[in-house]
């Protein structure tokens, strides 16, 4: 992919989405097991290590030939907690995906994020150099979330991680045809955005 579009500056190496656990051979199992945190059990949400030991592999090799380029990779389903004792390579990003803390989720400001999705994203901070957001912005299927002010909590959610400072990069994803909700104002919507990505300090209300 890289020889072919040298302009590119990663590509993903993820699970299939909803995928399940990536590889039963006693093998991975025991890779699996390794990277876990004390007390827990090969489950729904503890496969990271595994896929960050392989994704650094991949890592290691291309990017001996291009220095300059990333490998992606998702916390997701069976990567979602973060694992330990592995880090992932400098040339390797991992895009957090998931859980509450995303524009769609969090229309209500009064909300507060849980301590687990906090002790996520903090943790996470700890095995990667490179980290970024995969942001829901589009719609819910509660008919209560028929109408959005998505406008003021993409605000938050771009501003609250540029805050954090260890998240430098973010994929929207905001499909219009979501039926059977669509979200409020998607035009501006999705022009915002593109003001947010270049600068998440802006100030909305002028625009």
């Amino acid at each position: 992919l890289f020889r072919s579009n040298p302009q590119a500056y990663y590509v993903s190496v993820i699970p299939n989405d909803a995928s399940r656990p990536m590889c039963d051979c006693d093998q991975c199992k025991e890779i699996a097991l390794k990277y876990m945190p004390p007390g827990t059990v090969r489950d729904n949400n503890h496969e990271a290590g595994l896929l960050i030991y392989f994704v650094n592999q991949v890592a290691e090799i291309v990017c001996k030939e291009y220095p300059h380029q990333r490998i992606l990779t998702l916390s997701y389903n069976y990567s979602e907690a973060p694992p330990v004792g592995i880090k992932a390579h400098p040339n390797v990003i991992v895009q957090m995906c998931g859980g509450v803390i995303a524009t769609a989720c969090r229309i209500n400001p009064n909300v507060p994020v849980s301590p687990k999705d906090k002790r996520r994203y903090e943790m996470w901070e700890k095995v990667c150099q490179r980290l970024w957001v995969w942001d829901y912005q589009n719609g819910l299927v509660p008919s209560i979330d028929n109408f959005k002010p998505m406008l003021w909590s993409m605000d938050r959610t771009f501003k609250e991680f540029a805050e954090r400072g260890s998240y430098t990069g973010m994929f929207i994803e905001a499909e219009w045809n979501c039926p059977p909700v669509l979200p409020d104002c998607y035009e501006l919507n999705t022009w915002l955005s593109s003001k947010l990505l270049v600068d998440p300090t802006i100030n909305i209300e002028p625009l």
